[in-house]
């Protein structure tokens, strides 16, 4: 059942896989149909904007593939950075990077520490919240859309601004909601009434995206909540006994939060694909992408599932709130610093919070068969993909 009791019709995947192919035609060889990539997060897919505007970040973060801090909380690449180089686009440009930033094929609008709705303090369980909220986003974006209309106008910078054709053809991708559960823990909110929260923020998005609906995007992917309860920070901070872990290692209990929270956000794009005339609204569970590397790690290559590669070395998760990952604390009078595996590609979780790059090209693989789109749908028919 949809909002308001309406229900998905039959026909209703197989009518918004015509709408898409539609929108976007198809694409010549070696050319995908997308003109560019518009992404609103937080630190999932943060390709470097809080450290724009708050600049402070220090090794090991990138050391996979950068060789340095490249304002991504994670070894190396993260899903957004795969999806931009999947699609043949480069990595995007975060809005707030003043120096060589090139906006022709999408921008970046994600930063660590972000909820959807505006944040009461910026306090929270191991970090703070963004200022960088989704509607500052949203504003940010059509910052963004206006100059570059009027820079295009004058002919101006033609090379690093979106032509105005690029935001009516443009992917739109969200992945955004944790810091909002989260937050209501750190306010002191039992996780069993955390979820009264979750309809203002559901219905948020949903007036994000029609908002930027109403502006000409014509198509979204929304990717829903990664099982926390499987993460190690989670799994260290949260007391819990035997009873509580799944099969897996998982928090049941913290998982069930999840659980809630991508079942109103299913039902509010379902809902959306309903009444947006002309779009395609695309819900990605890549939550069940990510149970996957918990469940089987072993058998996609992942020997550390609940233990996160960069932290302290010590304890079963490897997490310790008070030492992160590129931090140092004195414990019983001795220094202790946290530092990074020898391997980050057989670690699903890079810091306890975040994803290693291994585990982010997992989700990004997957992403693209296609499996996971409700409706489903092979993003391969639309888009020839630049493999990684």
């Amino acid at each position: 059942m949809m909002d308001g009791g309406m229900p998905i019709c039959g026909g209703a995947g197989l009518g918004i896989v015509l709408a898409m192919m539609a929108i976007v035609g198809r694409g010549v060889e070696g050319e995908c149909p997308f003109s560019a990539i518009f992404n609103y997060g937080d630190s999932n897919s943060d390709t470097g904007g809080l450290v724009a505007a708050f600049p402070a970040q220090a090794r090991p973060n990138g050391e996979t593939t950068f060789g340095e801090p490249v304002g991504r909380f994670s070894d190396g690449r993260l899903v957004v950075d795969f999806m931009a180089q999947g699609l043949g686009f480069p990595y995007l440009n975060p809005y707030l990077q003043a120096i060589g930033s090139n906006f022709s094929s999408g921008a970046n609008f994600a930063s660590a520490g972000a909820s959807v709705l505006q944040p009461t303090s910026q306090v929270k369980p191991n970090g703070w919240l963004s200022p960088f909220y989704l509607q500052i986003q949203l504003q940010q974006f059509f910052h963004l859309k206006s100059t570059a209309l009027e820079l295009y106008s004058k002919g101006w910078f033609k090379d690093v601004v979106p032509i105005p054709s690029t935001f009516e053809k443009a992917l739109y991708t969200f992945d955004i909601g944790q810091n909002d559960l989260t937050a209501q823990l750190s306010n002191g909110v039992p996780l069993d009434q955390v979820s009264t929260v979750f309809p203002q923020v559901v219905d948020t998005i949903g007036n994000t995206i029609q908002a930027l609906y109403t502006t000409g995007a014509k198509f979204f992917m929304i990717s829903n909540m990664g099982p926390l309860g499987c993460y190690p920070a989670y799994l260290a901070n949260f007391p819990h006994n035997a009873s509580d872990l799944d099969a897996s290692g998982c928090l049941t209990s913290f998982n069930q939060v999840v659980a809630n929270f991508n079942e109103a956000l299913k039902n509010k794009v379902f809902f959306l694909q309903t009444q947006l005339y002309g779009a395609s609204i695309i819900y990605v569970d890549t939550h069940a992408i990510k149970y996957e590397m918990w469940a089987n790690g072993l058998a996609n290559g992942f020997k550390f599932a609940t233990t996160a590669c960069c932290g302290p070395n010590a304890g079963p998760y490897n997490f310790d709130s008070t030492i992160p990952c590129t931090g140092s604390a004195v414990q019983n009078g001795q220094i202790v610093t946290g530092s990074s595996c020898s391997d980050p590609s057989v670690y699903v979780s890079w810091d306890g919070i975040h994803l290693t790059e291994s585990a982010n090209r997992y989700i990004a693989t997957r992403i693209f068969s296609g499996a996971y789109f409700q409706p489903s749908f092979p993003i391969t028919q639309m888009c020839p993909l630049f493999f990684f």
